[in-house]
């Protein structure tokens, strides 16, 4: 079962940092599960928890929509999900990677422990992305061009709109 008693819970993109967002969600289990930008971020929590976070926001004059998703990814609600995804990795055969890999919960490399990334796997599914500090932290150890695969341009976007992403190739 899931840790939100039957509720898979949603999430939402909203036009601000998670600073801007903190005072909205204060008070319930909606968490900022996607720290994207300064100007964009996304939360996730139980259903009528983010209904009411976004009748907050709205109020606030802060833009948001919800995302079309299966559940409450990066937050408590699916942390039975992370659990699962901890046995099934247990038999996974991780090596230490040939060049660094960053993860997107810690924003630094991948450690070269096989129990460590798969701990680190495991994880990423109820834990809050730091894509931000991730890019930065990709920028500060030597990546200069940063590609999107896909059939969008979100991420793209999301990079160009950092701080001193003039430095960045996208």
């Amino acid at each position: 079962a899931d840790r939100a008693g039957g509720d898979p819970g949603t999430m939402a993109a909203v036009a601000g940092s998670a600073d801007a967002i903190a005072p909205h969600v204060a008070g319930t289990r909606v968490v900022v599960a996607n720290h994207n930008s300064p100007k964009q971020s996304v939360i996730s929590g139980g259903t009528a928890e983010i209904a009411t976070v976004l009748e907050r926001l709205a109020a606030a004059k802060l833009a948001a929509k919800r995302i079309p998703v299966a559940c409450a990814f990066h937050s408590a609600i699916v942390g039975d999900a992370a659990d699962a995804l901890a046995d099934a990795l247990a038999a996974f055969d991780a090596r230490a990677p040939r060049v660094p890999v960053f993860a997107n919960t810690s924003a630094a490399p991948y450690p070269d422990a096989p129990a460590a990334i798969r701990a680190l796997l495991a994880g990423q599914v109820a834990e809050p992305v730091r894509f931000a500090d991730e890019i930065r932290a990709m920028y500060d150890a030597g990546a200069r061009v940063f590609v999107e695969t896909g059939p969008g341009q979100v991420l793209s976007r999301l990079v160009a709109g950092l701080p001193d992403s003039d430095d960045f190739r996208t």
